[in-house]
């Protein structure tokens, strides 16, 4: 599907080979086959309190069962119910302009007031979809100034 500018003449089109299938462009690479990992979020969890518990410069044993750490010190210490789980779906034209823990950080201050400029150091919690806007922004700023405005990938991201 191609669209001319009457504007500039430059022609863009739509790219649907990997959503309808395209078996030339398969043989290049291109194919509609999602990347699939499934985690075990109990797991990814006690990995995080572990991290954490050990910043604070405590050693600490998570129970498996429970998820609870054994440690007893002035630090906090860290529970499975403190560590906040989510997960995003971005197309290529955000990921190429801003990294995964960037996109994260930012989105967890929509869903959880957390990170700089939220409720806990005195600034005001962002709304989800205000934080997915800024990230589609940003990114599309990224393609403005690398391509001169002449083009852009599709950016969309899902929380």
């Amino acid at each position: 599907m191609l669209y001319q500018d009457p504007t500039t003449g430059s022609t863009s089109g739509l790219a649907m080979s990997r959503s309808i299938g395209d078996f030339d462009a398969g043989n290049v690479g291109c194919i509609p086959d999602p990347t699939v990992a499934i985690l075990n979020v109990s797991s990814l969890k006690s990995k995080v309190i572990e991290k954490l518990n050990k910043s604070c410069g405590q050693e600490v044993e998570i129970d498996p069962a429970t998820g609870e750490s054994t440690a007893n010190s002035d630090c906090a210490s860290y529970e499975e119910k403190d560590v906040k789980v989510f997960s995003f779906a971005a197309t290529d034209g955000l990921l190429d302009y801003l990294p995964e823990d960037a996109i994260a950080k930012h989105l967890a201050k929509g869903l959880y007031g957390t990170g700089t400029g939220t409720n806990e150091e005195g600034g005001q919690k962002i709304h989800l979809l205000t934080a997915c806007e800024d990230l589609i922004y940003a990114a599309a700023q990224g393609w403005t100034e690398d391509k001169g405005g002449r083009y852009r990938d599709d950016i969309a991201i899902s929380v």
